[in-house]
């Protein structure tokens, strides 16, 4: 039997509140009376209360109802899972929201909906509305003021600056370093990035929107802490794929180039390989990619799905994918003409991928990834983790 942690139950409550808060507003941050039938009854209750309390006029803003709205929540549900029990009180049961219910059907009713998506597995839930939604969304400019319409925000979102210190203090960090990220476009010049909180599928979550002066854009989701949901390379006005392991997509080379990869010759000889603090032509790694398949969509040549002999929860598949989204843009889409055959790894096929920890010269231990191709392509890529644990490519080598 699935048990419920308080804590859980009370984040997933506070997402459930301010989506729905936020969606009822619109565009703005105002509750009209008009958009209190789209409340749920226990918000819908509180927003009576604040008008009554606050007297002729008041009007009802998203933030004071959201902050009314579980205060209240939480005394009732104290008085139900008193924390005088600590053991008890550790964890939301069944019982205690029948209870509840019985005193608030309507605080009853959220409370269930808050129970239920903790218990499902919330982010799992999150990843599946976060791509339905984003599958059949339209990225397509307006025909008339030409300005895109997830830049000015979704239904009840809130278009953040993150540039702003002040709204910068506010944000995960996860979420400020995938912004800043994309950012680097718009300081190239050759780009653009946009941030909002929305509601979608009843949680707020944080979005991330970064696209290029050409077709290649990039979407990340997080939830309100800043955990990472879904995240996707668009082509022009579509989402092209959702990302297998979360932000493949900022290893495009604009990306990639945008945010200052390094980029050297590949030497030949043994002895220049090593005083260079390359890794030997032969180098075996720790694995090797001898068989998968790469499949793109066969109009834009961009790559999609992935498919390698290693599971994604094993470390190295999210660098054999970084590999791969740099390798493909730069170098391996060339080779094809036409069709939608997909590319074959291996080495009497395109060529393989060699993964393993190489130390340099300079005193680090990267990640590597070592492209064999069967032609002229082949390159050696070397990858490092921020501070933050962020994957990120640090050079770029040409070895032919």
């Amino acid at each position: 039997m699935t048990r419920v942690k308080t804590v859980d139950a009370r984040t997933a409550l506070a997402a459930i509140v301010e989506a729905n808060a936020r969606a009822a507003a619109g565009s703005n941050t105002l509750v009209a009376r008009a958009e209190e039938a789209k409340l749920e009854p226990y918000l819908a209750e509180r927003s009576t209360l604040l008008r009554s309390e606050g007297g002729k006029g008041t009007r009802v803003r998203v933030e004071p109802l959201v902050e009314r709205t579980l205060v209240d929540a939480e005394s009732l549900w104290s008085k139900h899972n008193p924390a005088s029990n600590p053991a008890s009180a550790r964890y939301l049961s069944k019982a205690e929201i029948k209870s509840i219910t019985k005193e608030s059907p309507a605080l009853g009713a959220i409370t269930r909906l808050a129970y239920e998506r903790v218990a499902s597995g919330g982010a799992q839930t999150s990843k599946a509305a976060v791509e339905s939604f984003f599958s059949t969304y339209d990225f397509a400019p307006d025909d008339t003021t030409g300005l895109r319409p997830l830049a000015q925000g979704l239904p009840g979102a809130a278009v953040l600056d993150g540039r702003s210190a002040a709204v910068r203090a506010t944000l995960p960090l996860g979420v400020r370093t995938a912004f800043d990220l994309y950012a680097k476009l718009q300081d190239a010049d050759i780009g653009n990035v946009y941030l909002q909180r929305a509601p979608i599928g009843g949680q707020e979550v944080l979005i991330v929107y970064g696209v290029t002066d050409g077709d290649p854009g990039f979407l990340e989701v997080f939830d309100k802490s800043g955990k990472p949901i879904s995240s996707a390379r668009l082509n022009g006005d579509r989402v092209l794929a959702f990302d297998e392991v979360f932000g493949r997509a900022r290893f495009h080379p604009t990306v990639a180039h945008a945010e200052g990869v390094l980029t050297e010759e590949g030497l030949s000889e043994p002895d220049d390989q090593a005083a260079a603090g390359q890794p030997p032509t032969d180098w075996q790694g720790v694995l090797r990619t001898s068989q998968g398949r790469l499949h793109y969509d066969p109009t834009s040549y961009r790559l999609k799905e992935i498919e390698l002999p290693i599971t994604q929860d094993d470390p190295r598949y999210e660098v054999a994918a970084a590999a791969f989204e740099y390798l493909f843009e730069t170098s391996l889409k060339h080779r094809l003409i036409g069709g939608d055959e997909p590319f074959r790894l291996g080495s009497m096929r395109e060529g393989e991928l060699v993964l393993g920890p190489f130390a340099r010269n300079d005193g680090k231990t990267y990640e590597v990834a070592k492209w064999r191709d069967i032609d002229d392509g082949s390159f050696t890529l070397y990858f490092e983790r921020t501070q933050e644990g962020r994957l990120r490519l640090h050079t770029s080598q040409f070895d032919n």
